[in-house]
């Protein structure tokens, strides 16, 4: 099986992460990795065994051996690196957010069209098998109509300003970081919603701690929430009106999901040995394949889901300092 060669812009821990699953999957292996610190980079291919390392992220753009450039920087970085990479005709594989907001992604996704190059964002938990297979049984009606999805998650890190949690220069706070993915997990089984009514607690930089939210989604509802200063349960569960899905820890990792009929556990998810690998395979076959993007998580959900954050983020009129205009 022909392997696809990836290049990483960053050397932090989601790269670090990305790497050992790379090199643990099929299809894929690291041949690059950039960092705007030297020794950092020669470090990290070093204890990696990765052929080359550059300090200029578009030295690795332009290295001829690599076919995927995973983006793993700051979230204000994002788009301009992914542009970059993409106007190159490199295909890209972006950390989540893929962007900070929808005039940055609107950007990103043109790019991406007019060089007819592949884009993913990095949302890992759409590609894991025990998530499929909770949207495979919504579809297959086996808990009725969806009526409410409640999704959380929840970490504690003490402040430290320059954390890329809580330094609003680079994106931090909990909904971009962490709340994305209960927002993406109620859009999986919901329409967009109509309304909502949301709260947000601030630190004194300004970045939110803590982000609760109630919408309307036509006749249904539901409820996120994350922060990043209580250390809470992570879960995600969807009711139907025959019955109702429930995810026993960390919903985004790999956990069980359990189907529920009258309230008695008829079925559950096979647990799986991975993590980002299932993605990982996915973009690569896709890259394999010259398509642009894959049908697991596409343009169009990259897209509803950056909406769903911002309209979150203006119902409280929080802006990150690159969007002060």
């Amino acid at each position: 099986m022909k392997k696809v060669n990836f290049g990483i812009l960053g050397c932090g821990k989601m790269a670090e992460l990305m790497t050992q699953e790379i090199k643990a999957s099929k299809n894929a292996e690291v041949v690059a990795v950039a960092s705007r610190n030297k020794e950092n980079a020669k470090q990290f291919a070093t204890s990696n065994e990765i052929e080359s390392y550059h300090d200029d992220y578009l030295d690795l753009i332009k290295n001829p051996s690599v076919e995927v450039v995973y983006v793993t920087l700051p979230h204000t970085f994002h788009a301009q690196w992914s542009i970059e990479a993409l106007k190159s005709k490199k295909a890209v594989l972006c950390e989540k957010p893929c962007t900070i907001n929808t005039t940055e992604l609107k950007e990103v996704l043109q790019t991406a069209t007019q060089n007819n190059t592949f884009y993913a964002e990095a949302l890992w938990t759409q590609y894991l098998p025990q998530f499929r297979k909770a949207k495979q049984w919504v579809l297959e009606g086996k808990i009725g109509k969806v009526v409410s999805v409640e999704s959380e998650f929840n970490i504690e890190k003490e402040y430290e300003y320059n954390h890329r949690l809580y330094n609003p220069n680079i994106g931090g706070g909990a909904l971009l970081d962490l709340g994305i993915y209960p927002a993406m997990a109620i859009l999986e089984f919901l329409d967009s919603p109509d309304s909502m009514e949301v709260e947000m607690d601030f630190t004194k930089d300004g970045v939110d701690f803590e982000t609760r939210v109630h919408a309307q989604h036509g006749d249904a509802k539901s409820i996120l929430s994350c922060c990043i200063n209580k250390n809470m349960d992570s879960t995600c569960t969807v009711i139907g009106t025959e019955g109702h899905i429930h995810f026993d820890g960390r919903f985004q990792e790999n956990c069980h999901g359990y189907l529920y009929q009258n309230n008695k556990l008829v079925s559950k998810t096979d647990s799986y040995i991975g993590t980002y690998r299932f993605m990982i395979y996915e973009v690569s076959k896709c890259y394999l394949n010259g398509e642009i993007e894959s049908k697991i998580h596409n343009h169009s959900k990259s897209k509803r889901l950056m909406l769903f954050l911002e309209n979150i983020r203006k119902k409280k009129n929080f802006k990150y300092p690159s969007e002060q205009g």
